[in-house]
């Protein structure tokens, strides 16, 4: 039977899926067993931190955190690519000793420069009323597929002939990107913008980009899943940012951030498994970019010692905010998405992975009860600080 785990954020992201993922998988592949890590929902724009034992760092976008643990990754259809980030990973991982096994879903949709072009003119305009976007295009990415669906998918582009490539990208680029700008008021793309949209040397970069990927990767569908005995689904971002989520605004994901993308592809793949969600947590909020943030407070109340390497400020999400964790609110939305579990056939377990424990005093015997039956704790960055908490 296929042991399979579902990595959740619980809250705005920032909780240590990274961390949760790299030791499941290391908790497979040590024992022999095969191991893959499902990429589900979102895109390029999670940052997914592993530190090895031995002090390997890596901050996964495109890869799944089970890499460094010797698991493949699989980029399910609901998965945004973007080959730009694709090669900068894949060769800075390689660089780091490791040869990663990539497949991809014919379906998923891909990023091109001018979505993240789009994102970021329009952010740096909003000025003080930023979403608090990273400034991947992912929202564009979603848009320009609902609005005028691409024809190709990325390995029917590289088919085409260099002279259709660039014609396909320069119509997106002079044509749609220019309408699309229109939508948000802005009349065309800023005198400070021209050298880099309009640059021959961008679409040719993008180009090599998308060939590298399409050479580095596989084309799959979700019955690749079957011949590994342990699978890994690594969720982007948390509950809170759910494109369902009602109480956020504009200031969430354009995807399924809980159980439900997972599910889909469990359900259409597996007659029989063995399933645990496991929803993670720091012991206390972390939230980046703008948006309401009820529980906010200035990290001295956290710790005031404690520094964050990752997240750093940039200049489309600032500073990492921080706030204080409600247990009874955490629980609450971990029940919520287990609902989407309590018609299923399989059998499923849920968890609480909480990690940066040595930062904050915690009662963890308030989070093992109802549904959720284990709890892990994490008090450093490596899959070697994980136990289970009894």
């Amino acid at each position: 039977m296929t042991n399979i785990k579902v990595v959740v954020g619980a809250n705005f992201g920032d909780e240590g899926k990274g961390l949760m993922t790299d030791y499941f998988c290391h908790q497979a592949t040590s024992h022999g067993e095969t191991c893959i890590v499902v990429m589900s929902n979102g895109g390029a724009q999670r940052g997914h931190t592993v530190v090895d034992p031995l002090g390997i760092k890596h901050v996964f976008k495109h890869l799944g955190s089970g890499t460094v643990a010797r698991a493949d990754t699989y980029c399910g259809d609901d998965f945004i690519l973007n080959p730009m980030t694709f090669r900068k990973e894949y060769e800075e991982i390689v660089k780091m000793g490791f040869l990663p096994k990539i497949y991809v879903h014919p379906n998923c949709r891909w990023s091109t420069p001018y979505d993240m072009i789009i994102n970021q003119i329009v952010e740096e305009t909003r000025e003080e009323k930023k979403h608090g976007s990273c400034g991947m295009g992912i929202w564009e990415t979603v848009y320009r597929y609902q609005k005028k669906p691409c024809v190709f998918n990325l390995y029917e582009f590289t088919t085409l002939g260099l002279a259709s490539q660039i014609s396909y990208l320069k119509n997106i680029r002079d044509t749609y990107m220019v309408e699309r700008l229109k939508e948000y008021s802005i009349k065309s793309v800023p005198n400070d913008w021209k050298d880099i949209v309009y640059s021959n040397g961008l679409i040719e970069r993008f180009i090599e980009d998308v060939r590298f990927m399409v050479t580095h990767s596989k084309v799959a569908n979700n019955s690749i899943l079957k011949g590994y005995q342990n699978v890994v689904f690594e969720n982007g971002q948390g509950l809170l940012l759910d494109q369902n989520q009602t109480l956020y605004g504009d200031n969430t994901t354009p995807s399924n951030t809980g159980i439900l993308n997972p599910l889909k592809v469990i359900n259409s793949t597996f007659n029989k498994a063995c399933l645990e969600v496991c929803y993670v947590t720091r012991t206390y909020l972390t939230r980046h970019g703008a948006g309401r943030f009820e529980e906010e407070c200035d990290k001295t109340a956290i710790n005031q010692t404690m520094e964050d390497e990752t997240n750093q400020w940039n200049e489309f999400q600032g500073h990492l905010r921080y706030g204080e964790l409600v247990v009874d609110d955490l629980i609450g939305r971990v029940e919520s998405d287990l609902k989407h579990l309590s018609h299923s056939k399989l059998d499923w377990s849920a968890s609480i992975g909480v990690t940066h424990t040595n930062e904050r005093q915690f009662d963890y015997s308030r989070l093992q009860r109802n549904l959720v039956n284990k709890v892990y704790l994490s008090d450093r960055r490596d899959r070697e600080s994980v136990s289970t908490y009894c």
